[in-house]
């Protein structure tokens, strides 16, 4: 397949050493670059097909390299997600790990061979960019270059978005990343909210509990199926995806920042937030040898800032105001911990609740992520 006769050839990357070029080019592509914090170079094979993640189980993934003159210009992944398709009974195939030069002559036919593979197993849409779901690593960045990218949350180049466009592709939905500063005393409109969710029940916040941690993830697992079941792109995790998941979190996980919500004594909600490792990572270029591991080691407990990661409530207690508990105990446990801001990420654009808390707390909406889709 080539771009447009103009040399730009776009093949499949299927020989270990294709995946290892397919792998190693966003590195090059932002090497220096001030904002682009590179993933661990060994997070990204799992991401790829690697049948012990257990994503892959079912789902299927196809890479693409565009080269021009021996030289990788670009790479994109088409991905079957058939348990999206189950749960929201629909045709729809992704596109994800995009990363190309600023040319449409490399985007074009990248896009293009996404597309076909898809299209030839029966897909009606396509959407993207997934990395590989939206449980993973998921939106293009359309605003707020100016600033790092934090634990597991993407950068890209303002470029991108217009060459999605080019292709054709149209915005589906919006996805939200605010910032927060710690803080020793909450501000009156945040203790208000939570003044009201305690009256709602017999309230209690603690902190997860990593020495029974199988147990408090199953908690979470449940929860989390609950409270998003209604949201845009949502699909059910597996007890085995969400150990996979939970067992990469549990190594840079801090208890003082997690919490489980119980009412009358049943788990209601829950809050995960991280230290922010892109901190320690950046300048290592994905790698932990020789410098990289130490680096993270002892940046473990000195980051100055955090992730919330993932928070939800099941759908009888939503209303209740205890999103804003959460955020009341994360700020100071922040503030006491020596973190000085937090990101609260990603939260749908149609998500008024949660917005509209964060808004009510002062925080700051400084980046939007988008997810585009077209017809095949």
């Amino acid at each position: 397949m080539t771009g447009e006769g103009f040399g730009v050839e776009v093949r499949p990357a299927e020989s270990r050493r294709d995946r290892a070029r397919f792998v190693d080019f966003p590195y090059r592509l932002y090497r220096g670059h001030p904002h682009w914090v590179p993933p661990l170079r060994i997070s990204v094979p799992p991401l790829l097909g690697d049948p012990r993640n257990p994503f892959w189980r079912e789902a299927r993934i196809a890479l693409f390299l565009a080269e021009e003159g021996g030289r990788t210009v670009g790479r994109i992944a088409a991905i079957e997600y058939p348990a999206h398709n189950r749960f929201w009974e629909d045709r729809v195939g992704f596109f994800g790990f995009f990363d190309a030069v600023d040319d449409p002559r490399v985007s074009r036919p990248l896009l293009d061979a996404a597309a076909r593979w898809l299209a030839a197993r029966g897909f009606e849409r396509i959407r993207g960019p997934a990395n590989p779901s939206t449980n993973h690593e998921c939106g293009l960045l359309v605003d707020g270059f100016e600033h790092d990218n934090v634990l597991q949350m993407p950068y890209n180049d303002p470029y991108y978005a217009r060459l999605l466009l080019d292709w054709g592709l149209a915005k589906e939905i919006d996805l939200y990343a605010y910032k927060i500063a710690s803080t020793p005393t909450p501000p009156p409109a945040l203790e208000r909210l939570v003044r009201r969710a305690q009256r709602a029940g017999r309230v209690e916040v603690r902190n997860l509990q990593v020495k029974d941690f199988a147990r408090e993830v199953e908690r979470v697992r449940e929860i989390y199926n609950d409270a998003w079941e209604a949201n845009w792109g949502f699909v059910p995790l597996s007890a085995e995806e969400f150990d996979f998941i939970s067992r990469d979190l549990k190594q840079v996980v801090r208890p003082e920042l997690c919490y489980l919500a119980l009412i009358d004594g049943e788990p209601a909600a829950f809050s995960i937030g991280l230290p922010n490792m892109n901190e320690c990572l950046k300048g290592t270029g994905g790698r932990l040898f020789p410098f990289g591991l130490a680096k993270l080691l002892l940046g473990m407990k000195r980051t100055r800032s955090m992730r919330v990661i993932t928070l939800g409530v099941k759908k009888k207690f939503q209303n209740r105001g205890i999103p804003a508990a959460f955020y009341m105990r994360t700020m100071m446990d922040c503030h006491r911990l020596g973190i000085e801001w937090g990101e609260g990420s990603w939260i749908l654009e149609n998500n008024v609740l949660m917005n509209r808390v964060l808004e009510n707390l002062g925080a700051d909406r400084y980046k939007t992520y988008r997810i585009y889709g077209k017809p095949l």
